[in-house]
């Protein structure tokens, strides 16, 4: 029985922003938990940065958020992606240094995104953005 499907999570960096997500699914494994997210398609190495900073997210958000579900440990914490075509599984886990790096890597993202000023490039793509009327720089 999943301890949790479809679980909300929500917490605060130390820079005050708040992250908030969904965990497909949380299951007991041995003393600490395993979080399973599925993917539709086949494994695709391609993908592997990116669904291992998500993988990596939700491991920060069950070191943050203090509940009876996640509230864990690093090392209480297997991480599963459950490749649905081809019914194939990679698992990881993360230290706790990897979750403080993480966590310094998104603050700085952000302070880079708050300190943007988002100027059009002019780009030919612009013809057909969706957001141009949206945009003073037309």
């Amino acid at each position: 029985m999943p301890l949790g499907l479809e679980l909300p999570f929500s917490f605060t960096l130390k820079n005050g922003v708040i992250v908030s997500g969904k965990i497909d699914r949380i299951d007991k494994r041995g003393k600490g938990i395993e979080i399973i997210d599925y993917k539709t398609g086949p494994d695709n190495p391609k993908a592997d940065k990116a669904h291992k900073l998500q993988l990596a997210m939700y491991a920060l958000a069950a070191t943050k958020v203090k509940d009876e579900i996640l509230n864990r440990r690093p090392e209480d914490i297997t991480l599963t992606l459950h490749f649905l075509e081809g019914n194939t599984k990679k698992s990881m886990s993360f230290k706790q240094e990897d979750l403080d790096q993480l966590e310094n890597d998104l603050i700085e993202k952000i302070t880079e995104i708050e300190k943007s000023d988002f100027k059009c490039s002019k780009n030919v793509l612009c013809l057909n953005c969706e957001y141009k009327i949206l945009c003073c720089a037309q």
